[in-house]
């Protein structure tokens, strides 16, 4: 074996222009490394070894590890030699080694000693990306036995992800659904794009809310896949991102003959007072108790997509309704689902929604503060449409765009 350092009787030293490549111990056969040893061995790392002929406790040696030309982060600390074992063991971090999931690595080091130093030659080591077995699953919170039944809850599907081994915050990560619709034509739609991870994150898992109306577009009983990329190095090139596991879901749909909406654009401002009523399109609105007015009227401030042009308005004016308003609204055909915007929400409000026989099947309550603009979203439960809901209000805000599903 050739010396790295050769200290002839003068002091000068010799530089060897070929010291041998370091060797990574958990690496198999010398140049790849699967970043898992032993599940659930956490923290994880690997052990960098810089063995040469003639090496001396006064030898300064720095390692590189570098992906894509970049060294990792944070720095890997210098250390002296070690005359006595003819060795030094760097530990490559799970921080440091999180960097190099799924990338080739150049790894060298560089002594020095006095005012002469000498580089090695470079080990290229592939970082292996983690297999499916040591890869946590996605999950839907409200499926059963791998079954998403729109039928059986209101709102938003959520996708939790899981923390994943080697997960850090500043990492950049893309979730995305697919589906077939009913003429088996693929649907694809993102839930994440380019999101870049945080400390909190690492430590509990994403959850991300799937749109409903997404999933509408789904057909029924058919599969729903849920896929997740990741950027160890935090690139937001997605070219650049890694798959992490999938899991695969089948979607039941809410059934119904045919969608209605209300926005009340066709009716002229109009206010009423308590006992009285107001009848649009879909719908019936009667002020059952209260101080103040309620009605039909513009909303000053637009919100395209979720308010604008003509609103039901509760509490007209009044910033603190004493006493505060219960409104009615009765729908002229039962309804599977609705969906409607409640906006300049401050103060603490409810919602509660009933079936023809008067039992209440959903309510939604609402805290003071924000959010201030925000989505109603009910489905009933199998069996009993919705036919009325009542809200409890107590301050100036609005509601819009109807969606519903009979």
């Amino acid at each position: 074996m050739s010396t790295a350092l050769v200290e002839p009787y003068d002091g000068i030293f010799q530089l060897d222009p070929q010291p041998p490549a370091p060797t990574v111990l958990e690496a198999q056969t010398g140049h790849v490394l699967y970043p898992i040893p032993e599940p659930n061995a956490r923290p994880y790392f690997c052990t960098v070894r810089v063995e040469y002929e003639g090496m001396r406790n006064e030898h300064l040696i720095e390692l590189k590890f570098m992906v894509h030309g970049l060294l990792v982060n944070p720095a890997i600390e210098r250390q002296w030699g070690d005359s006595e074992k003819g060795y030094v063991d760097f530990i490559i971090s799970e921080k440091n080694l999180s960097f190099a999931i799924g990338s080739q690595v150049t790894v060298l080091y560089i002594v020095t000693h006095s005012l002469l130093t000498v580089q090695s030659l470079e080990l290229e080591l592939t970082v292996q990306q983690i297999l499916d077995r040591d890869l946590p699953l996605p999950e839907l919170p409200q499926a059963q036995n791998q079954i998403l039944d729109l039928r059986m809850f209101s709102g938003a599907a959520i996708c939790h992800l899981p923390p994943s081994p080697y997960q850090r915050a500043g990492q950049v990560i893309w979730c995305r659904a697919e589906g077939l619709d009913k003429d088996s034509n693929p649907i694809s739609f993102y839930l994440l794009q380019a999101h870049k991870i945080t400390a909190e994150e690492v430590e509990n898992g994403i959850d991300i809310e799937l749109d409903r109306d997404r999933l509408h577009r789904c057909a029924d009983y058919s599969a729903l896949t849920i896929f997740s990329e990741i950027s160890y190095q935090g690139h937001n090139d997605q070219n650049q991102a890694i798959e992490l596991r999938r899991e695969t879901w089948q979607l039941r749909q809410l059934e119904w003959d045919e969608s209605l909406e209300d926005d009340f654009e066709d009716m002229e401002p109009v206010y009423i007072r308590a006992g009285e009523a107001i009848d649009t399109q879909q719908m019936t609105i009667n002020f059952l108790s209260g101080g103040g007015q309620a009605g039909i009227g513009p909303y000053r401030w637009s919100i395209p997509g979720m308010s604008s042009g003509n609103t039901i308005v509760l509490c007209h004016g009044s910033p603190n309704q004493v006493p505060p308003q219960l409104v009615s609204v009765s729908f002229k055909k039962p309804l599977v689902r609705l969906k409607f915007s409640f906006t300049w929400k401050h103060a603490e409000a409810s919602i509660n929604f009933f079936d023809a026989q008067g039992e209440k099947v959903a309510e939604r309550i609402f805290a003071f503060g924000p959010p201030m603009d925000l989505w109603v979203d009910v489905t009933c439960p199998p069996g009993q449409p919705i036919v009325r809901m009542e809200a409890l209000v107590r301050d100036h805000s609005f509601f819009d765009n109807f969606s519903m599903w009979s």
